[in-house]
């Protein structure tokens, strides 16, 4: 095809997908030509502007930008570190971007500063105090990192299929703020585990409690926090106390050590499957911050997870809780795509009365919400306003990365499962698959369940002592699957046998995943596993 045709259809194409406008230093657009190419190739119209001496005149140019006959503003991305705090009113260097700075109400109160740093409200042109487009900052401090760390977003839909996509992460640190309060958090990781995460996904757990079947003891707990990101997946969450430049600590050889700083991070190598990473916990997205905060860190690294979202001062366990059930809610039941619309429509619902229509018809969230806020109302005092601490968790929390990053959702897959379901037997399933590729029979026990071998471990001498010991049982007690076997198929119905062992008895879960080109389906049942008949 002809160069003027290939101008011709990006043209014919430009703007389907609707406007984004990025906010970049004069003299930068070179460093974003390649990944404007390939916006522009998916359909987004791509407006760019230069920065103003405040935010409030950087939102303007944006607003000015946007051309109002055309599709809406999908996105706002920022293409550049900002300054600190301290230096907010002197002049803006030629390399930074402004901030938003929004006046706590309720984090104040808990030891953060005044001051919250926010892009939010760049998404936000009209001034209405609704956010209508999805914000994302890139926060480069030089053309070369940005040219890098877009490199590496053109490449995330080309990564090798896998069954990274599957795999979701959890890091959890000791709580420390009481019974009460620690119980909310464990509520919250629970929901996480059992709940609101579909069954097919795999699931693991590192937890800094030594009392934990998720801890893997002190001496191996920093390298297998590590490896969990480093296998890649796709999300990677941290629950727990936070600090501008390291994540909480726990205590190794009676001396307290960071799970992860700055300085560790070169540890981090993700080959394939870099996950999002979704830090519920203080100041680690300090963006604004004197040094690079640790999700910045975390960001640019080249083999770093594509993105990160991190709160730039103090967070609070309920509104963090509320936030991560609306995040859950738009990426496994609504299925949103783009990583920029699903924090801009999780901030937006969460800020939402919890009595509000909206919530009161969705079921499958009025008592997660209800039950949060009867504990948060407990445990408040009673001049603590829920429902702005709620909405300042919209300003604190913040997308580091490209907007428009989008998760590869699975498609439906369909199998009968024969009933009842004996032990010692061959599990004959029956389907159909939506395309040909590779797949995936797996038994799995259920997550409300912990493994037998985890059991074992657990009443073995010396278990609570031992390191050896303490690493095989988070490693048992983070493998659920018993079984598993593997087919081609083409599209349509396939058949396939799956042995279940003569141990299996309860609760389990049948998963099916098929791979194909670039397009993965699942699907997961429950199954009730019985006693082989006497003969």
């Amino acid at each position: 095809m002809s160069g003027w045709l290939v101008w011709a259809l990006v043209a014919a194409l430009a703007g389907e997908a609707g406007q984004v406008v990025v906010v970049r230093p004069a003299g930068w657009a070179d460093a974003l030509q390649g990944w404007k190419a390939y916006r522009q190739g998916q359909g987004y119209q791509v407006l760019e502007v230069e920065p103003a001496a405040s935010a409030e005149a950087t939102r303007q140019r944006i607003a000015d930008a946007v051309q109002p006959s055309t599709a809406e503003l999908k996105a706002v991305v920022l293409m550049a570190d900002t300054v600190s705090y301290a230096e907010r009113d002197q002049p803006l260097p030629a390399d930074r971007i402004p901030t938003f700075y929004v006046e706590s109400k309720v984090v104040k109160d808990y030891g953060s500063e005044p001051w919250i740093a926010t892009d939010f409200p760049f998404g936000d042109l009209d001034g209405d105090g609704v956010v209508e487009a999805a914000v994302g900052r890139i926060p480069a401090s030089s053309r070369q990192v940005l040219e890098d760390y877009l490199r590496r977003v053109v490449a995330y839909p080309q990564t090798a299929f896998g069954e990274w996509q599957r795999e979701i992460d959890i890091v959890a640190g000791v709580g420390d703020f009481g019974f009460m309060i620690d119980s909310v958090i464990e509520g919250v990781t629970r929901q996480l585990l059992t709940q609101d995460i579909p069954p097919a996904y795999r699931l693991s757990l590192t937890h800094t409690s030594p009392n934990s079947l998720y801890c893997p003891g002190p001496a191996a707990f920093r390298q297998s926090v590590v490896q969990r990101m480093n296998d890649g997946g796709l999300f990677w969450v941290y629950l727990g106390h936070g600090h501008v430049d390291s994540l909480d600590y726990f205590e190794l050889d009676r001396r307290p050590r960071p799970i992860l700083e700055g300085a560790n991070l070169a540890m981090v190598a993700i080959p394939h499957g870099p996950p999002v990473a979704v830090m519920l916990a203080c100041y680690l997205g300090a963006f604004d911050a004197s040094r690079p905060c640790f999700a910045e860190q975390l960001l640019l690294k080249k083999d770093g997870p594509i993105a990160v979202v991190a709160a730039s001062r103090v967070s609070m366990p309920y509104a963090m809780g509320v936030l991560g059930s609306e995040l859950l809610r738009e990426c496994f039941q609504l299925q949103t795509a783009e990583i920029g619309e699903i924090l801009r429509s999780a901030k937006v619902r969460a800020a939402e009365d919890h009595l509000s229509p909206v919530a009161v018809t969705d079921e499958e969230q009025a008592m997660p919400r209800e039950l949060l806020d009867g504990l948060a109302k407990a445990l408040s005092p009673d001049s603590h306003s829920l429902d702005e601490e709620r909405r300042e968790h919209g300003y604190l929390f913040n997308l580091l990365g490209d907007p428009l990053i989008q998760l590869c959702h699975p498609e439906a897959l369909t199998f009968e499962l024969p009933e009842p379901v004996m032990a010692g037997s061959q599990l004959k399933l029956v389907g159909r698959s939506p395309f040909a590729g590779r797949l995936c029979a797996e038994l799995a026990v259920s997550r409300s369940r912990v493994p037998d071998r985890v059991r074992e471990l657990r009443n073995a001498k010396g278990a609570t002592a031992d390191g050896d010991l303490a690493l095989a049982r988070y490693e048992a007690a983070n493998e659920l699957r018993c079984a598993r076997c593997e087919i081609d198929v083409e599209a349509g119905a396939f058949e396939i046998e799956l042995p279940i062992a003569a141990a299996c008895r309860g609760k389990y879960q049948v998963h099916l995943v098929v791979e194909g080109d670039r397009r993965w389906a699942v699907g997961s049942r429950a199954v009730q596993i019985a006693a082989d008949r006497e003969p």
